[in-house]
């Protein structure tokens, strides 16, 4: 008896569980779109109105979930602040976050109208449905008044006594059914009409409540996007500050001048021979420009004081024109990354690197590429001739990416060998690492900064 009522207990606990176990559980996260489409027409049907109730603790559970997501994003830039690389990196990925939110909260708002839209359709709908139930009952109330008016006067047995025979009898108690059959179906549809009210009043509760948790929710996505950009604003500051901390370092780098003076002393022939360029030959064949001067696109608008060029790493690098290697570096590997200082006693960040002086139609320019490959630098106090290759693509010092950073220097109309005699080993020639010094600003008063699309000739 004992294991009898065990096992009794047993099966009822079973399906007490059972009974409990959510059937056909539908998953939102993967299903959100289906849902938020059915559960946002006009009509919601009866099978669909539980589950739509299923949807909406489901964005309630969401809008709960979303309320700590800023919290979490405060902060997050500074945890890194010798590590400029990972600042970027972070930052980045919160701008692409930042376009995902706005996108979202775009939808949340359109969603907002056609729900907004909806429950004024179907408030409509309800209102015009009581006008036709109200109808109903009206003519159903007046012919029952009337049918009890007859009855009173004794119409209902009218018809018996004036019938002729059996089959005018008939007649006149099948119109009597008629009368019935028609009331019977108006009650129907006030039956009908009632329950559909029902179905649409639910509707509006629901579509209500998911309007009141998408205005929520498009609000702690604002509140996110204002979170967002701050950390981004952050990690934009700390790397204009790396820039300018960057360039009045480069400002300061300088070569041995009187070595370079004796080294160009032991090769005073060859430089009388260089002849003078018609024109710029471009850096590198192909490749692609990746950033042009004076700043890099915004938000990250820090100075940039060249163009990049980029391709694949070991991609051939080419003399600008005819003219003397002042200074080469060749010391840090062939990849660097972003706050990498690398290039030293040369340009800090500049990585592998080679100093031209070249003349181009009787004037002098100054020409400097950075972030070269390990080993491939052509060594100082040699003369190069346009297009000579003077080193290979890589991505030493500051760089994100295999590419060649470019600069061109205006330097004046006098000759190769009467500029070193005078020149007072500052590898930025003494323009200074800024914008001040321009030549298109100065009327080309040397020594300045060139455009170099002006040197290669872009538009």
């Amino acid at each position: 008896m004992k294991k009898v009522r065990y096992i009794l207990v047993l099966l009822i606990s079973f399906g007490l569980i059972v009974s409990l176990m959510p059937i056909n559980a539908i998953d939102f996260e993967v299903e959100e779109e289906v849902w938020k489409g059915i559960c946002s027409q006009s009509s919601i049907s009866k099978d669909n109105i539980e589950n739509c109730r299923q949807y909406a603790d489901f964005l309630q559970d969401r809008v709960k979930d979303s309320q700590d997501v800023a919290n979490k994003y405060k902060g997050e830039i500074n945890k890194y602040k010798n590590d400029i690389a990972k600042q970027i990196e972070i930052a980045k990925g919160f701008e692409r976050k930042i376009d995902e939110i706005n996108a979202e909260i775009i939808t949340l708002n359109n969603n907002i109208t056609t729900l907004e839209n909806n429950i004024v359709k179907i408030e409509a709908d309800i209102e015009a449905r009581k006008a036709d139930i109200a109808e109903k009952d009206r003519i159903i109330i007046e012919r029952m008044r009337k049918t009890q008016s007859d009855m009173r006067f004794g119409h209902e047995i009218d018809f018996l006594i004036k019938a002729k025979d059996f089959s005018t009898l008939l007649a006149s108690a099948s119109v009597v059914n008629d009368i019935l059959d028609f009331e019977s179906v108006q009650i129907k549809e006030i039956n009908r009409l009632i329950a559909k009210q029902k179905e649409d009043q639910a509707a509006i509760e629901l579509q209500k409540e998911t309007v009141k948790l998408n205005i929520i929710s498009a609000k702690n996505k604002k509140a996110d996007v204002v979170v967002l950009k701050s950390e981004v604003e952050v990690a934009i500051k700390n790397y204009q500050e790396s820039v300018m901390e960057l360039a009045a370092l480069q400002s300061q780098a300088t070569a041995d001048a009187n070595a370079v003076k004796k080294q160009m002393d032991k090769i005073n022939k060859a430089l009388a021979a260089v002849e003078t360029s018609k024109n710029f030959v471009r850096p590198i064949a192909g490749g692609r420009i990746s950033a042009r001067v004076w700043a890099y696109p915004a938000p990250w608008s820090a100075m940039h004081l060249g163009y990049d060029y980029a391709a694949p790493v070991g991609t051939p690098i080419r003399a600008g024109a005819n003219g003397v290697v002042l200074a080469s570096y060749d010391a840090c590997p062939t990849t660097g990354r972003l706050g990498n200082w690398c290039g030293r006693p040369g340009m800090g960040g500049g990585g592998n690197q080679v100093f031209l002086i070249v003349s181009v139609e009787d004037k002098i320019y100054g020409l400097t590429y950075f972030h070269m490959q390990s080993g491939t630098p052509i060594a100082s106090g040699q003369t190069v001739a346009a297009g000579q290759i003077i080193g290979r693509m890589g991505s030493s010092g500051n760089s994100t990416g295999p590419h060649v950073h470019v600069e061109v220097l205006y330097l004046g109309n006098q000759t190769i060998q009467e500029y070193i005699s005078n020149w007072n080993g500052r590898l930025d020639h003494s323009v200074g690492m800024n914008l001040s010094n321009r030549c298109h600003l100065n009327g080309y008063r040397s020594p300045c900064r060139m455009d170099p699309a002006l040197a290669f000739g872009y538009d």
